[in-house]
């Protein structure tokens, strides 16, 4: 079974990041290598974003939580996915090796550093044809956008179909056809919420076989 896995909404999951460089100047970083490589990346936007490994000079340098928390999520902006150790500990457990993560300082309004430390991830596994629209009863898409329905909620519980023939053993990848959403696989989800990690959402999704029947 698949899950998008979504960061709650609550603000105290959605702390204000600042990273340095700031995340429109890693953008003009990663324009220019995205120019320079357009071999990488065949939708030339959302450069943390297509399973390509990128340079340590395009990633943030330190970062700095610029909103009043007790406590910080696992996971943070750091111009592009953050996680924590902790998060990125449980991905590696079910998926050596498969996915970028670069430690990136984070520190506190008080200039402390953060209790936990962080990565910036760049996820390796990409689905881009994953949806089975004539069995998934949320609304279609805009026709000229990369996704092929309509942003999901946190309460779209088996409305989304996908053909998991498309991302075989994978345990966590980026879905651009539901709008650049997280998925997950139910034995990482299950790593996830028995760890104490409780900044997610999860919706579950419709796995259809090859001959357009539901799995139980």
């Amino acid at each position: 079974m698949a899950w998008l896995m979504q960061t709650k909404v609550l603000a105290r999951y959605v702390p204000k990041v600042e990273t340095i460089p700031s995340g429109i100047d890693l953008t003009k970083r990663r324009n220019v290598y995205g120019r320079e490589h357009p071999e990488l990346f065949p939708r030339r936007s959302e450069w943390t974003c297509q399973g390509v490994f990128l340079p340590d000079d395009l990633f943030p340098v330190r970062a700095c939580i610029k909103s009043r928390h007790k406590s910080l999520p696992d996971a943070i902006n750091l111009a592009g996915f953050g996680f924590s150790e902790r998060l990125k500990d449980i991905v590696e457990s079910v998926e050596p090796g498969v996915h970028q993560f670069h430690e990136v300082p984070v520190f506190m309004p008080s200039g402390e550093p953060a209790p936990m430390r962080y990565f910036a991830a760049i996820i390796g596994h990409i689905a881009t044809d994953q949806v089975v629209v004539e069995a998934s009863t949320i609304g279609p898409g805009n026709p000229k956008g990369f996704s092929k329905i309509k942003a999901p909620t946190p309460q779209d519980h088996n409305k989304i179909a996908i053909d998991r023939a498309k991302t075989p053993g994978w345990h966590l990848w980026d879905s651009w056809d539901i709008y650049l959403t997280l998925t997950v696989s139910d034995r990482l989800r299950e790593k996830i919420i028995g760890s104490g990690v409780h900044c997610f959402d999860f919706t579950r999704l419709i796995e259809i076989d090859a001959e357009q029947e539901p799995f139980q």
